[in-house]
This record gives C-alpha cells, sequence and structure tokens, in this order.
C-alpha cells in the first residue's frame, strides 16, 4: 500500500446493479479534468455541500456537460463506456459525481482560490458612463 493511497483511498460504491471502484485523479488526468471543470471551479471553492454541488453541476451540465461528467468519471471509476453511466438511476449518477467531488474538493478548492485573484485581476474595469 503506497502512502499516497492511505492519504486518498480508492472507494468502493455499492450502487443497484453494480459495484464502481472510484480511484483519485492521476496527475496526467489533471489538465483533460480541470478543463471539464473549470466553468465549475468557483461554485466548488465556495460550496462546502457536496450533494448540493453537484445537482447543481448535472442540472447545468446539458448534453456536452453530460458527456464531460461522463469522461471525468471513466477516467476516475473502473467503468470504461458511456453505456455503462446511461443505464445508471439519476441518484446513482449523483451519488457518483458526490463520490468524485469529496475524494477530490480539496484540491480543487485550492485551484479555484488560486485562479480567483488572476480572473478577477483580468477582468477589464466597468466604468460609468452616464456620467461623461
Amino acid at each position: 500500500m503506497s502512502e499516497l493511497s492511505i492519504l486518498i483511498p480508492d472507494e468502493s460504491i455499492a450502487l443497484r446493479d453494480v459495484v464502481i471502484s472510484m480511484r483519485p485523479c492521476k496527475v496526467k488526468q489533471l489538465k483533460e479534468i480541470l478543463g471539464v471543470i473549470s466553468k465549475y471551479i468557483d461554485k466548488i471553492a465556495e460550496t462546502e455541500d457536496t450533494i448540493e454541488l453537484a445537482k447543481y453541476i448535472l442540472s447545468d451540465s446539458g448534453e456536452q456537460g453530460l458527456k464531460d461528467i461522463y469522461l471525468v468519471l471513466r477516467s476516475t471509476t473502473n467503468v470504461d463506456n458511456d453505456e455503462a453511466f446511461d443505464n445508471l438511476l439519476y441518484d446513482e449518477l449523483v451519488l457518483l459525481v458526490v463520490k468524485f467531488l469529496e475524494m477530490n474538493k480539496d484540491f480543487f478548492k485550492r485551484v479555484g482560490e488560486k485562479l480567483k485573484p488572476t480572473v478577477e485581476e483580468s477582468k477589464p474595469e466597468m466604468t460609468d458612463i452616464s456620467r461623461t
């Protein structure tokens, strides 16, 4: 057993018809996963309730977002095809997203806190043109 597995162990998640094994993100996956979740990074950094966060991400995702969620879950679980996810019930999908967020939330929160000042600095200052 490695020291990392002690810090962030794999987790077996029992669903209705299958047991899914989820593992922490690998370094080579981080760029792709951060690209997928970048539009949610502020919400991840400010929200403590992972169930509400998972519901927000799923309700806001649309078709492309759902494909992105599948990509993230495929890379962090032992499931390797969309069909397996398509056959899940909604509460099972929420549970998998919650487990992924719980397993990686500290990392994403730190990234969000570091990126937030950069994003705020890059926003152009709004001027009140009604006074000119």
